[in-house]
Order: C-alpha cells, then structure tokens, then sequence
C-alpha cells in the first residue's frame, strides 16, 4: 500500500470514527487543544504546566488510537462522564486516563489554597468529600468547623457511627 493511500485510509476511518463517537471525540479533541493549543483559555492549566499528551494520541491517527486505548481498557465514555487523569500531575496517556463521573474528578483536583481539608478517621479528607461521606451540606460542615467542633463531633452529629468516639464513650 502507497503512503498517500495509507492516509486517506486513515483519514476515513478517522472521519467515521468521530460522527460514531461524537462524545469521545470531544473529549479527544479538548484534551488536544487545552495541552497544545497556546490560544485556549485552558492552556494555562495544562500545556503551560507541561501536561502532555502520549505520541500514540496526537497526530495522523491520534484520536484512532485514543479511542482504541479507552474503550478496551473503560468502554464507551458513559453520559455524564468526562476525560480524566488518575494523578494530575502526569499527563494524558492510556494507563493514566479513565472516564470518570462528577464526583469522581471534583475529587481528584490538584490541591488548592482554597480547598479546606480535615482529618477523618485516618484519612485526610476536603469538606466536599467529607460532606458526602456523612451525607451532609457543605455549608453546615464549615459552620462546625468554624465553632470549633471536629470532624468526628459533626459526623457523630449526623448520626454517622464513628469508631473513635465509640470508643472514648
């Protein structure tokens, strides 16, 4: 096979591949353009931080291979679901992307300034995931906090059994 027909090949399936996979593609194609694309309102987060996107991904044939990589290794993207890297300081590649829900990239956020973290039964914990865990506001999380009240005294609080405090009873 020519080169020249070898791309148009690919440029077909390519072309295929984007109308069957229109959600894949658009995370695809995102991810392309926050890493590589100076002009993003993104790129100061990704590309400027050195996030990169693996050689297989980018390219004649990038989002083919992409999209081979995630669906073997997670499946079609599910609704409501989004591109994420499991540690963000790495960049984009099959071993370190999954499709992941709301929650599940709210939870996986670089540290920040503005994050408040506790201490919970041996886990370091934001108020976010603290609040889900005890099935509480984040609003009336912080308002304890700021009382001066621990995390076990507002767990407990909402009925949540706390080993610790069973035990000091």
């Amino acid at each position: 096979m020519r080169k020249g027909t070898h791309i148009t090949a690919v440029n077909k399936l390519d072309s295929k591949l984007r109308k069957q996979f229109k959600r894949e593609y658009q995370s695809w194609h995102n991810m392309t353009d926050r890493c590589t694309n100076q002009n993003s309102p993104n790129y100061q987060r990704y590309g400027e931080r050195g996030i990169s996107i693996t050689p297989e991904w980018t390219g004649q044939g990038g989002f083919i291979r992409f999209l081979a990589d995630l669906l073997e290794d997670h499946g079609p993207r599910p609704d409501g679901y989004s591109l994420d890297r499991r540690d963000n300081e790495q960049g984009y590649n099959r071993h370190n992307c999954r499709w992941a829900s709301p929650v599940e990239q709210a939870s996986n956020r670089r540290p920040s300034s503005m994050t408040r973290w506790l201490d919970f039964d041996g886990d370091r914990l934001s108020v976010g995931e603290f609040s889900r865990l005890i099935d509480r506001d984040p609003s009336t999380v912080l308002h304890h906090l700021k009382k001066g009240r621990t995390p076990e005294w507002i767990a407990a609080k909402a009925g949540f059994d706390v080993p610790a405090l069973s035990k000091a009873a």
